[in-house]
């Protein structure tokens, strides 16, 4: 059914609080949803190298060529704790990401707070994978940059571990806070119309 152009409404522009609170709202919620699905990522490829690593170990293979233990349960068994850990960390950082971002929207005055984060966070984890990509070779290069000619070991990758999280975390609140507010107005209140 077509209405009369009389009874269209042209959307409402946001209010400079408004925008305010969806931007900041991007920021912080998103740069804690980067730091934990960078966390969760981290667990991801520990488990990943630990059972690539042990698939070409003979560790789990005995004189007659079968396996003995199970390179994922001699990796848990080993590492299960700061897994664990890493792992709640993440699901609890990306959650707070989320609560945190409902809660600042809904204190700007925002009625559709979580459409515009989950639409946001969405969009934002998908724009997030190249910044990560970006953060990743850069934390290596600062890296290089900060202890030159050291070793590439373990201080090394910790230096580097550290760093990308920090230049995701950055880029994740910079991503968060275009893409909330870009959100915002996707989703802002239409107004009255005249009569």
């Amino acid at each position: 059914m077509l209405l009369a152009p009389d009874v269209l409404t042209e959307p409402a522009g946001l209010a400079p609080r408004q925008r305010r609170r969806a931007q900041l709202a991007g920021a912080i919620g998103f740069g804690l949803i980067a730091v934990g699905l960078n966390l969760a990522a981290l667990v991801f490829a520990f488990m990943g190298a630990g059972l690539l690593a042990a698939a070409f170990s003979d560790d789990y293979v005995d004189d007659s060529g079968h396996v003995t233990q199970s390179a994922l349960n001699a990796i848990l068994d080993a590492y299960a704790a700061p897994v664990g850990a890493t792992t709640a960390g993440a699901v609890l950082l990306v959650t707070a990401g989320l609560i945190t971002s409902l809660l600042i929207l809904r204190a700007g005055g925002h009625v559709r707070g979580r459409a515009i984060t989950w639409a946001g966070a969405g969009i934002s984890c998908i724009l997030n994978v190249a910044a990560a990509v970006v953060a990743y070779f850069g934390a290596w290069a600062i890296a290089g940059v900060i202890s030159p000619g050291a070793p590439v070991g373990f201080d090394h990758d910790l230096e580097a571990i550290t760093i990308a999280l920090v230049l995701d975390a950055v880029f994740g609140a910079a991503i968060g806070a275009l893409v909330w507010w870009w959100m915002a107005n996707v989703f802002r209140a239409r107004a009255a119309p005249e009569v």
